[in-house]
């Protein structure tokens, strides 16, 4: 008992320190979150090639509104939640990259849809979901260094989901392998997916020659066949200086596939009444500067 203490009492210290250092960067990013509303302003014109990229990605991403799709927000809260519009069909449901928060394949599944869930890494998931097939590989993009992956092309995934016709929805979040995805599909390989949700990462590297050449072309890849319909900043990322831009690493941007409507209007707001901040300590980045880009000429 005393060795217990006597340690308890030498780690304390440490304890108290990282306590406060968590704290304390707490309090700096919420200050820089809630600048944001006055930091990502898209008014001015570019000044760097930097500024001129990340102007054109964003450009290509417009969220349109749609008068006969409603969004909705499918999961829980923060972190587990995605919006997108209800599908009206049962479909096959393709994850590329699995979390802790299962929330939404469970709602998914509820609905009837059917699950396919990829993740090259892990055994199993980390919380089984009845209804759901988990299968031990991932898509090809950037684990290539790792040794004995079972890393494949995204139309090879889709293929062994053995879906049932066109109507398939697909989520990836595999921390920048997305880009590569993208960009090695074709519009009729993209075309076979109803609805896609997208977690873009590492925006900042697009001052990097062959990833910007990379990230464009997935982007007209996606905006081919596809368009936004919601756009929404994960809260975990920095904010990052582009030039005379600011904006955030990461972002999250729900498509919609073009042959879904008749007509569509570019979005007069950035939020959405379901969003929530991923990180629940912290306030949602401000992205209505987004608007100006958006109504650029």
């Amino acid at each position: 008992m005393r060795i217990a203490t006597k340690i308890m009492e030498s780690i304390r210290p440490l304890i108290n320190r990282a306590g406060y250092a968590s704290a304390a960067y707490l309090e700096s990013k919420e200050f820089i979150i809630q600048t944001s509303a006055d930091l990502i302003d898209f008014r001015s014109n570019p000044k760097s090639k930097n500024d001129e990229r990340l102007l054109e990605l964003l450009k290509m991403m417009t969220v349109f509104t749609v008068p006969d799709h409603s969004l909705m927000r499918m999961g829980g809260p923060n972190d587990g939640g995605y919006i997108m519009s209800l599908p009206k069909n049962s479909c096959t449901a393709i994850s590329l990259g699995v979390g802790p928060n299962v929330s939404w394949y469970k709602q998914m599944v509820s609905l009837g849809h059917r699950f396919e869930m990829f993740y090259p890494t892990i055994w199993r998931p980390p919380l089984k979901v009845a209804g759901a097939k988990f299968h031990r590989i991932g898509v090809v993009g950037n684990l290539e260094g790792k040794k004995n992956l079972d890393l494949r092309q995204l139309s090879d995934l889709r293929v062994l989901c053995e879906p049932y016709g066109r109507n398939l929805i697909l989520k990836i979040d595999v921390e920048g392998a997305e880009w590569f995805s993208f960009a090695n599909s074709t519009k009729l390989e993209l075309d076979n997916y109803q609805q896609i949700l997208v977690e873009f990462h590492d925006l900042n590297k697009i001052s990097d020659e062959s990833r910007w050449d990379l990230m464009r072309k997935a982007i007209a890849n996606l905006c081919d066949s596809h368009f936004p319909i919601h756009m929404h900043a994960n809260n975990y990322s920095k904010l990052i200086r582009f030039g005379n831009y600011w904006f955030p690493d990461v972002l999250e941007v729900s498509f919609l596939r073009k042959t879904e409507v008749s007509s569509r209007n570019i979005a007069t707001s950035v939020r959405s009444q379901f969003d929530q901040p991923n990180c629940p300590e912290l306030p949602d980045w401000n992205l209505e500067g987004l608007i100006y880009a958006w109504n650029r000429k």
